[in-house]
């Protein structure tokens, strides 16, 4: 892989910085493109980035003078697309590869545009549905999108991060799934800009007006764009807005001659939809076969990393953060995020007491998502909607039709 950017030195001296609290790196002439940092008490190398990358690569020198003695490396999240050259047979250094993720690519080659590749994975219904839920989205709202990629202002830059976090928060709110993207905000925050300005990150933004309701990061190698990840607004779900992120970054990938768009580690549905290629993240543990003490490290190392795969393929991850997130969030997730359903469409009477609302306000900001499901079942543009109050109830109006909004308590 060239240029990989989760090896330039930008991202080793940022990680560096905020998950290490020593800074030498170690480097063997024996493989190239990667630095290591040392386990306090063992003859354990753990490449710069850990399991914080997307994707990493090497390749072996056939020195057979270089070769660490009595030594083990450790390289997390090789996809296995990546085939580094093999060590030389006989040689002291060993590999134990360890089978972990499933990961996600778009291989774009031989696609000349979108359309091409919509064409390739998806079926006509499929393809209409994305188009009228774009159409329909620009129809009822004021709708832009950017691409920052080499330059962006710190202003903006500052502005869009502060509402990706919010919505980020959001989104695992209402999940109730704990993260450590947002425990480690502040570490990509420093190390995302100046990579959007050296062209090895980008960041995709949709806005409602100049509101990000949508926002995907994605880092870049020289043919290879990484999502690293993305959010959106759950209140405009029904718009399939996570879709028309993934179109817009195929589409840019394509027309600025990237050979993939990497969807990464980690299942979710849309990534197999939008996927022609699936592929496996494996741990390389190489290891000097020689050394008694190294071998066995390198025998615990696999065999624990077999095991954690393990529970994990039976989703007990999942569940772990589930309690994780119960056990950090204390306050009552169904009173910040209420559930709705929709009243009778009854015509409200002259004796109702009309209060008109500002529903984009905090204060009702419960009342987003079923104001835009109704704008999108009727096709209303936004400005002409209004909310409002009467004897304790809400209704939803647009030229013709109306709608009672029932909130769950």
């Amino acid at each position: 892989m060239k240029n990989n950017p989760f090896t330039s030195p930008t991202f080793v001296t940022t990680w560096l910085k905020h998950f290490t609290s020593f800074k030498e790196q170690y480097s063997f002439s024996f493989i190239d493109d990667l630095s290591f940092i040392k386990n306090k008490k063992l003859p354990v190398f753990i490449n710069i980035g850990k399991n914080w990358t997307k994707a990493m690569s090497y390749s072996i020198s056939p020195d057979p003078e270089s070769v660490p003695k009595n030594k083990v490396l450790l390289i997390y999240d090789i996809p296995n697309y990546v085939i580094p050259n093999k060590l030389t047979a006989g040689g002291p250094i060993k590999t134990h590869k360890v089978r972990q993720y499933e990961g996600f690519l778009a291989n774009l080659s031989g696609f000349k545009t979108l359309d091409e590749y919509m064409q390739d994975r998806f079926d006509s219904k499929s393809r209409y549905n994305f188009r009228k839920n774009k159409k329909k989205l620009t129809q009822c709202f004021h709708i832009n999108e950017s691409i920052y990629f080499g330059s962006i202002t710190k202003d903006e830059y500052d502005a869009v991060f502060k509402s990706f976090h919010s919505l980020l928060k959001k989104t695992f709110l209402e999940k109730q799934v704990s993260t450590n993207i947002l425990e480690k905000w502040d570490y990509y925050y420093e190390l995302v800009y100046p990579m959007i300005l050296e062209k090895k990150a980008s960041l995709y933004v949709l806005r409602n007006e100049d509101e990000p309701i949508c926002i995907a990061l994605n880092f870049h190698s020289e043919d290879i764009s990484f999502l690293f990840f993305s959010v959106y607004d759950s209140d405009y779900s029904k718009f399939g807005i996570g879709y028309m992120s993934v179109m817009k970054c195929i589409e840019w990938c394509i027309e600025n001659n990237f050979k993939g768009y990497d969807f990464s580690k980690g299942y979710f549905h849309y990534k197999k939809r939008w996927s022609n290629v699936i592929y496996n993240f494996d741990y390389h543990i190489l290891y000097d076969s020689k050394s008694i003490t190294a071998s066995f490290l390198a025998f615990f190392m696999s065999n624990y990393f077999r095991w954690k795969q393990i529970l994990r393929e039976k989703n007990l991850n999942k569940a772990f953060n589930k309690v994780l997130f119960h056990l950090k969030n204390k306050e009552k997730i169904d009173d910040k995020y209420p559930g709705f359903q929709f009243g009778p469409k009854t015509e409200l009477s002259d004796s109702h007491q009309f209060n008109k609302l500002n529903f984009k306000s905090c204060e009702y900001a419960f009342l987003r998502k079923p104001i835009y499901e109704f704008i999108y079942k009727t096709g209303f543009h936004i400005k002409d909607i209004k909310v409002t109050e009467s004897q304790g109830s809400f209704w939803v109006i647009g030229q013709d039709k109306m709608q009672k909004i029932m909130i769950n308590n």
